[in-house]
C-alpha cells in the first residue's frame, strides 16, 4: 500500500543501502521528483510484504 502526499517540500531523504529514508525535521523542495520511502524501515529491511510506503509527489 502506498500513501501519496502532494507537497512542495519533503523531509530530506538520505540513502540507506539502496533505498531512501527520511529522518529529522529538515526539509527540501521536491522539484519534479517523486520520492518513495518505507514507513517502517525495520519491517522493510526484513522484507515484510505488508510494509506501507509514502510517496511524496509535486502538487498539480
Amino acid at each position: 500500500m502506498v500513501d501519496v502526499v502532494e507537497t512542495e517540500t519533503v523531509p530530506k531523504p538520505t540513502v540507506a543501502g539502496w533505498f531512501f529514508v527520511t529522518k529529522g525535521d529538515e526539509r527540501e523542495p521536491i522539484g519534479m521528483r517523486i520520492i518513495e520511502t518505507p514507513t517502517d524501515v525495520g519491517r522493510f529491511v526484513n522484507r515484510d510484504a505488508r510494509v506501507r510506503f509514502t510517496a511524496y509527489v509535486p502538487p498539480r
